[in-house]
C-alpha cells in the first residue's frame, strides 16, 4: 500500500508538473507570438509612413519642374530662363533619385507632369512660390530622415536637401533676399 500511494503521489506530481511547465510554455509563446505583431506592425506603420513622404516630396518636386519650365518661357529676361533651367536640372536629379529609390523599395511615385507651360507669369511670384515648395520638400525629407531606420532614405534627404538649399540660395540672391 505505501508503495502503491508513492506511485499515485510521484505521478500526481509528474503530471501538475508537466502542466505547469507547458501552461507557461504556452503563454510565453503567445507572448513572443504578441510581440513580434507589434514589431511587425510598427515596421510596417513606419515603411507607410516613409511611401507616404516620399511621395509628397516627389509630387512637391513635379511642382517645381512645372514652375521652372513656366520661367523658362518668361519674355525679356535671360538671367532668369537661366536660373529656371539650372533649377529644372537640379530637379530633374532629385526627381531621378526618388523614382531609383522609389523602384528599390517598391513604392509608386509620380514621374512627370501632364501640365502645359503658362508664358503669362509673374517671376517674382513664382520664384517665392518655388521657395515655398522648396523648404516643403526640405522639411519632407528632414522628417523622412528622422523616422526611417533605412540607410538609404537617411542618404537620399541628406543628400537632396542640400542640393535643395543651394537652390533655394540661388532664388533668394536672384530676389535680394
Amino acid at each position: 500500500m505505501n508503495f502503491r500511494n508513492l506511485v499515485k503521489s510521484t505521478l500526481f506530481l509528474a503530471i501538475t508538473l508537466l502542466s505547469l511547465i507547458s501552461c507557461n510554455y504556452i503563454l510565453e509563446n503567445s507572448k513572443t507570438k504578441s510581440e513580434l505583431t507589434k514589431e511587425r506592425l510598427t515596421r510596417i506603420q513606419t515603411n507607410k509612413k516613409e511611401a507616404k513622404l516620399l511621395l509628397s516630396a516627389a509630387k512637391t518636386n513635379l511642382d517645381i519642374l512645372q514652375l521652372c519650365k513656366e520661367l523658362q518661357y518668361v519674355e525679356g529676361d535671360s538671367s532668369i530662363a537661366s536660373l529656371a533651367k539650372s533649377l529644372e536640372q537640379t530637379h530633374i536629379e532629385i526627381s531621378k533619385n526618388y523614382n531609383d529609390l522609389a523602384r528599390e523599395k517598391l513604392i509608386s511615385v509620380p514621374s512627370q507632369t501632364n501640365t502645359i507651360a503658362k508664358t503669362d507669369i509673374e517671376v517674382e511670384t513664382s520664384l517665392k512660390e518655388i521657395i515655398t515648395k522648396i523648404n516643403t520638400q526640405i522639411k519632407l525629407l528632414d522628417t523622412l530622415a528622422n523616422i526611417s531606420n533605412n540607410t538609404a532614405f537617411k542618404t537620399l534627404a541628406a543628400k537632396d536637401s542640400l542640393k535643395l538649399k543651394t537652390n533655394k540660395n540661388k532664388i533668394m540672391r536672384v530676389l535680394h533676399i
